[in-house]
């Protein structure tokens, strides 16, 4: 979803997808844990995404992601 949605230019879909990659990647590294706090930080996320893929579908324009963004970033640890 990160790369298809960065090649047809929706950004901040791209991006938060994106920031979900590098969690599970750390995940999988073992450099991050997966904790209720991950779990909800997943879903939220992951509905945000939802919501902005139906805003596109309807509108042919993607919601404003970019408090999302720097949530996960933050919770992450992504700079």
């Amino acid at each position: 979803l990160k790369s298809q949605s960065q090649i047809m230019t929706y950004v901040q879909t791209g991006g938060l997808s994106g920031t979900i990659e590098f969690l599970f990647r750390d995940i999988r590294e073992g450099k991050q844990q997966i904790t209720d706090e991950t779990v909800s930080h997943l879903q939220n996320a992951l509905k945000k995404i939802a919501a902005s893929v139906e805003a596109i579908d309807a509108e042919n324009k993607e919601s404003d992601l970019s408090q999302d963004i720097s949530t996960m970033k933050q919770f992450t640890g992504i700079s």
